[in-house]
């Protein structure tokens, strides 16, 4: 064999080698682009599931409903759902004034979560957490209502009764939703209110009562959120009972 010949060998074999090594690095690079296609596409299902229980558990709030509504959650693989109880729950809400406490609760809450990503229900509003990055899925109901001068504020809660547990994901979840007695107050504030919060989810907290008006603080997972200027305070506060058909 000539070295000509030799030489066009070499070079073929040289050739594929690289042909080779680009078709592992592409495949590589598509591999990991399905992956994070397919972590994307549980999370927004995640977040639809949970949404779409807070829209249930929101008209089953407001229609005092005393029978149970089912609601079905499909838990992606690799998450699980969560169902916490109050007691059980570090998730609580306090209103005061320059007088004192107004009203306290703990809330409750049903959170489905991977290992980087979570929704969460709670107080009736839904916040996720992709790696960080929070965001507000859906708001409470807590707003500002001015009435001849004066200013109100009113808070709309619900909060969760369930025997707490852990639903490992891959398959849809069953939950039946009904009202048990809840609690409202109208009261009028001597001061500037703060509302004072504990959660899982803070980041969402502090820009749902940014996005009121509040003046907002936060340390940790503790929420805190004053307003001046309020003639009176009036909350309702609707509790869900909540359990795995």
């Amino acid at each position: 064999m000539s070295d000509e010949g030799v030489s066009e060998l070499l070079g073929y074999a040289i050739l594929a080698g690289v042909v080779i090594t680009a078709v592992i690095c592409i495949a590589s690079g598509a591999g990991g682009a399905i992956t994070a296609a397919t972590e994307g596409a549980s999370f927004s299902e995640a977040s639809l599931a949970i949404r779409s229980l807070a829209a249930t558990a929101s008209n089953v709030a407001h229609a005092n409903n005393t029978y149970f509504t089912a609601a079905e959650i499909q838990v992606p693989p690799g998450y699980e759902l969560l169902l916490l109880d109050g007691p059980d729950d570090i998730a609580s809400i306090s209103v005061s004034d320059g007088d004192g406490e107004l009203f306290a609760v703990r809330e409750g809450s049903i959170r489905l979560q991977s290992p980087f990503r979570s929704v969460s229900f709670e107080g009736g509003g839904v916040y996720s957490n992709a790696s960080g990055l929070a965001d507000i899925v859906r708001k409470p109901s807590i707003f500002i209502a001015g009435h001849g001068g004066a200013r109100s504020l009113y808070i709309f809660l619900t909060t969760i009764e369930t025997d707490t547990r852990v639903v490992r994901g891959g398959s849809p979840v069953v939950l039946g939703v009904r009202a048990t007695p809840g609690q409202s107050i109208s009261l009028p504030a001597g001061g500037p209110v703060t509302i004072a919060i504990s959660s899982t989810c803070p980041e969402g907290w502090s820009g749902t009562l940014r996005d009121a008006g509040f003046s907002v603080s936060q340390e940790g997972d503790q929420v805190t959120a004053t307003m001046g200027g309020i003639a009176d305070v009036c909350i309702d506060c609707r509790a869900l009972q909540v359990r795995v058909e």
